[in-house]
């Protein structure tokens, strides 16, 4: 099965819903959780290079560029091409989450996962784990160990792992793996620093 067809699965793993219900996104193919708010992580700004690809696979993966502002207003997810063009931006605020899509990209952004999808992801390897463990649904761990972060479902089966790297900045999220989903996140950080408080989207 292609990246491309493994990933549609993911089309529905997190869904924009009123004020009154939080974003869901998706643990496994049955089971949802309501996002963590945007504000309990630090106010920060990262840029990173995701490569995405499938265990076994042949080829080098497909990469993109993200950008994470996160503010006291909400958090913005921007994915870009290698070559800088824009593929997605994705805001998520009290009113909930807010996706766009550039149409003439279509194409290349079905080979990577949803944009939902990497917003989840990238939560789920920097929000504080307090902030995840109080979404979970019931019989659900998140636990951190030995410079891991691992997500196990009711029947303890590893569903993520995210893998930290020591960087000059500290702890940085390296490698996430969702075994159920079969896709693998490769993430280095090219620019990181703190938002100022009171810093505007």
């Amino acid at each position: 099965m292609s990246l491309r067809h493994v990933l549609a699965l993911l089309l529905a793993g997190l869904v924009a819903c009123s004020t009154q219900q939080p974003p869901v996104a998706a643990l496994d193919r049955q089971t949802w959780t309501p996002l963590p708010t945007p504000w309990p992580a630090p106010l920060q700004y990262r840029q990173q290079l995701l490569t995405v690809s499938l265990p076994g696979s042949t080829h080098d993966g497909q990469s993109l560029m993200t950008v994470l502002t996160a503010q006291q207003q909400g958090l913005r997810l921007i994915g870009l091409t290698p070559m800088g063009v824009r593929l997605f931006q994705i805001d998520y605020d009290h009113s909930g989450v807010h996706s766009a899509q550039l149409p003439g990209l279509a194409n290349l952004a079905s080979s990577l996962p949803p944009a939902p999808q990497v917003l989840a992801d990238v939560m789920l390897a920097y929000w504080p784990l307090a902030s995840w463990q109080a979404t979970l649904p019931r019989g659900w761990t998140l636990v951190e160990h030995n410079g891991q972060r691992l997500l196990r479902n009711p029947a303890r089966e590893l569903v993520t792992e995210i893998h930290y790297c020591t960087t000059p900045s500290g702890a940085e999220p390296c490698r996430l793996t969702q075994h159920v989903f079969g896709y693998q996140l490769t993430l280095r950080t090219l620019a990181s620093q703190p938002v100022p408080t009171g810093g505007t989207q």
